[in-house]
């Protein structure tokens, strides 16, 4: 556009402004969109965690969840936090998010030690799991990103993507296509330029 107008084409210029002012309004109006779409459906899925603070049974916002609430869990329950068990009732866990299994796991009151792996930690509740059956009652022990599950994630979020081979050659090309438009655009400024002079010295 800026070549356009420098070399007084002022069709070409403004046809070429116009298309870029088009495709940046579609850009925002798409981009607004899958805002509100991507709000809509965090809304839609937002959880709620029964909890009793101070005696008192009440419902709020998993992201309120803070280490030391208690946290009362049923039957079709998704787990809002990794939680310690300390009362059950056939308190069945389904914890394929987390270690793979398919065969919902049974939860109860032990002891296990620090290493442990955590598909056989049977005292634990862990965030993003489901209640398969049964009741119980947990204490909240982590939250958010400090949950195993949430672990998992930062992990694979800070993993450095590395490009395939078609992606490098893509990119190279892209690089040299730029290259090779901006040389034309030069050349075909000069050809002008100098045609003009011409046009003017012959005058």
């Amino acid at each position: 556009m800026i070549v356009c107008f420098v070399m007084q084409q002022w069709t070409e210029g403004i046809v070429i402004f116009i298309v870029v002012i088009i495709n940046t309004i579609i850009g925002f109006v798409q981009e607004y969109k899958a805002d509100k779409a991507s709000e809509t459906l965090d809304q839609l899925f937002s959880l709620e965690s029964k909890v009793i603070r101070s005696s008192v049974h009440t419902k709020i916002g998993t992201n309120e969840l803070v280490p030391g609430d208690i946290v009362i869990i049923q039957s079709g329950d998704k787990v809002p936090a990794d939680c310690r068990v300390f009362d059950f009732n056939q308190l069945h866990t389904e914890e394929a998010a987390l270690t793979g299994e398919t065969t919902a796991n049974p939860k109860f009151v032990c002891i296990h030690g620090v290493d442990t792996v955590l598909g056989d930690r049977s005292n634990m509740l862990f965030s993003s799991t489901y209640v398969a059956k049964g009741t119980g009652t947990a204490i909240c022990v982590e939250t958010g990103v400090r949950t195993e599950i949430g672990k998992i994630c930062s992990t694979v979020s800070n993993m450095k993507q590395e490009k395939t081979p078609l992606t490098r050659q893509m990119t190279q090309f892209g690089h040299i296509l730029v290259i090779i438009t901006l040389v034309l655009i030069v050349v075909a400024f000069l050809c002008v330029k100098i045609v003009h002079y011409q046009e003017i010295s012959w005058g």
